[in-house]
């Protein structure tokens, strides 16, 4: 039995972020959605507390982190929109985070 669950590999600092690493991801054909980091969807009940996070099926996660670790180790730390290198994003840390 093939084991099909979504596991979260990237929380994003706002829903923009988010829909560019989905979009990064789906882009090297590995299929990602966007939801609450959380998984629970209480979002539209309480949108002031959802986390957007990027959620991938279980046998694309290395690949996933791959791609997503490639980005941030890029020297702007950058994933674009659009293949021109318009509407870029920062993947950078979080508050409190080292290294």
């Amino acid at each position: 039995m093939v084991n099909d669950s979504w596991i979260r590999v990237y929380v994003a600092h706002n829903a923009l972020e988010g829909h560019v690493v989905v979009s990064a991801l789906q882009h090297a054909g590995i299929d990602a959605k966007l939801r609450p980091s959380d998984g629970t969807g209480f979002g539209a009940a309480l949108p002031t507390l959802e986390t957007p996070a990027v959620w991938v099926r279980r046998p694309d996660v290395e690949e996933a982190r791959a791609v997503i670790q490639s980005a941030a180790e890029t020297e702007t730390g950058r994933l674009s929109l659009a293949e021109d290198g318009s509407g870029t994003v920062a993947l950078g840390k979080k508050d409190g985070e080292s290294g």
